[in-house]
């Protein structure tokens, strides 16, 4: 199919493709991945995506010979487009399984509490506890510059307010140079770190459109 591929006709891109796919095995290969659920239905939907893209290709190209190339070139004159325009700030949300080879320069980790980070779950059910703390340590390398790491004394439920204790992984984590503990109850945070979850805060609340976005 690979041969095919590069001396492929019009129509015959996207099969070819598809049928390339196959023979090497990539679809197995992502379905037999340890990897979370999310993120392998998101590797199969790339390689649809890749397909589909060589189908709109074909519709728009006037090119009856070596369309592979001309995919391709296509392709690069596009990524370089993208990559020449202005970053926007922007506040990413997602789930730790989902953050897997991902980095930012800064990152909240929220709800760090018994029950959520170890799971509920899996300490009734005696899991792994050491995969549980793999997925936290996940969570904590994806930032370059700092990480902020929180958890709820109190939270809401059922008309009330319920205690929470702080996940075991907090109490794991070693003191020393970079690492500050702060009671939110006892004392003020410094200046900076203020700001910035302050102004972290207030891009969120803007991105999902809840009331009073930008106030401290």
């Amino acid at each position: 199919a690979a041969r095919r591929l590069k001396a492929a006709r019009p129509g015959e891109l996207a099969p070819l493709a598809r049928q390339l796919f196959e023979e090497v095995g990539l679809r197995a290969a992502v379905l037999a991945s340890d990897d979370a659920p999310t993120i392998a239905e998101r590797r199969l939907e790339n390689l649809e995506e890749v397909v589909r893209s060589l189908v709109a290709f074909e519709r728009q190209t006037n090119a009856t010979r070596g369309l592979l190339a001309e995919y391709l070139r296509a392709a690069a004159l596009t990524q370089e487009s993208e990559k020449e325009e202005e970053p926007r700030p922007q506040v990413t949300l997602m789930t730790l399984h989902s953050a897997k080879g991902l980095e930012f320069a800064y990152v909240f980790l929220v709800g760090l509490e018994e029950e959520f980070l170890p799971h509920k779950k899996t300490m009734e059910e005696g899991g792994d506890l050491a995969e549980e703390r793999r997925l936290c340590y996940v969570g904590m390398t994806r930032a370059r510059r700092r990480l902020w790491l929180t958890w709820a004394r109190r939270r809401a439920r059922h008309g009330g307010r319920v205690e929470r204790a702080a996940s075991r992984f907090l109490a794991e984590l070693p003191d020393g140079d970079g690492v500050r503990r702060r009671n939110r109850d006892a004392t003020e945070p410094d200046a900076e770190s203020q700001k910035l979850a302050n102004d972290f805060f207030a891009k969120m609340k803007e991105r999902l459109g809840i009331e009073g976005a930008g106030e401290a």
